[in-house]
């Protein structure tokens, strides 16, 4: 329904402030996103930067990024400890 960082639906079109564009069954508002753009989902997001590990990330992408390169290492440890050295 929406391509946006975020949507915050409240209440009716009779309740919404009066800058708002109107409509028989709803009232708008678009405003920018507040947050910065995550370098890899580019959604805008207030979470950006606070994992200082991956500071140009949101915190869903840093945590999907960390349970990856810890699926990789765990891959990468075992392909290594099977291998014997002759």
């Amino acid at each position: 329904m929406f391509i946006v960082s975020s949507v915050d639906i409240q209440g009716g079109p009779n309740e919404a402030p009066e800058e708002s564009d109107r409509y028989p069954e709803a009232a708008v508002i678009v405003k920018h996103a507040e947050g910065e753009k995550c370098e890899r989902c580019w959604e805008i997001s207030p979470t950006v930067g606070q994992d200082p590990d991956h500071p140009t990330l949101c915190d869903s992408c840093a945590d999907i990024v960390k349970k990856t390169l810890c699926s990789c290492r765990k891959i990468i440890f075992s392909t290594l400890s099977s291998k014997t050295v002759k």
